[in-house]
């Protein structure tokens, strides 16, 4: 999601910041610069009256400081990144939380658009999806077995259920029978359909002897059922 990548992208700056916290001579916004500088600035009149007075000099010694900032003296940059890294490992557990492992239906190899789906083609694997994903891919064999692949099917993918279709029971450009019936008149007559077709589908047929173009539904016999034109 794009506002855990900009959580993230902050919280790397944050300990890019951190680890090179050391090499800043002033805190970013603890202080404006001071005169002269973070360190105080002790004179060399000054440290040779120490030294006549029997104190010690501070030339060995570095000054104090003046102007760090108390952020990094106290470790409170370290606290940030820390917090920021709990935040990230709690938020990307959130979705896994809310999954639950469901097993659906996979080809144990590839099958391609057109070819029928079988039976021992099919294999049930486990996977961790949201329930509310899962209506649409297979999870039981009936629901694809003996279906034609509408697109390429991968070895232990889930299959989508509009990825498969009933096979055709007529084809376009195959002959089949026109059938006509009202009352107890029924009429036969050969036609070419002008697409395929599975039982149920209104598809268009030319009659082969009079070349009328008729709509009729497709039976289950491989028949088409049309109505008086």
């Amino acid at each position: 999601m794009k506002w855990l990548r900009l959580f993230r992208r902050i919280c790397g700056k944050l300990m890019m910041f951190e680890r090179f916290r050391g090499d800043t001579p002033l805190c970013p916004a603890g202080h404006l610069p001071l005169k002269g500088g973070d360190y105080a600035v002790v004179s060399e009149a000054a440290n040779r009256e120490r030294l006549q007075s029997g104190g010690e000099g501070d030339a060995s010694q570095s000054p104090p400081l003046r102007g760090r900032c108390l952020a990094r003296q106290r470790g409170v940059f370290p606290g940030i990144a820390t917090l920021a890294i709990a935040t990230i490992t709690l938020l990307s557990l959130i979705p896994a939380a809310h999954a639950d492992r469901i097993s659906f239906v996979v080809p144990s190899a590839i099958i391609y658009p057109g070819q029928t789906v079988g039976d021992t083609a099919l294999l049930e694997k486990p996977f961790t999806i949201r329930a509310e994903a899962a209506g649409q891919y297979a999870r039981t064999p009936d629901q694809v077995a003996g279906k034609v692949a509408r697109r390429t099917l991968l070895p232990g993918k889930p299959i989508l259920i509009n990825a498969v279709t009933e096979p055709s029971l007529v084809k376009r450009g195959v002959p089949a029978p026109l059938v006509y019936a009202a009352g107890g008149l029924t009429i036969t007559a050969m036609g070419t359909p002008l697409e395929p077709g599975s039982a149920g589908d209104f598809i268009k047929a030319r009659n082969i002897d009079s070349g009328l173009v008729v709509s009729g539904t497709v039976l289950s016999d491989g028949s088409i059922q049309v109505g008086m034109q």
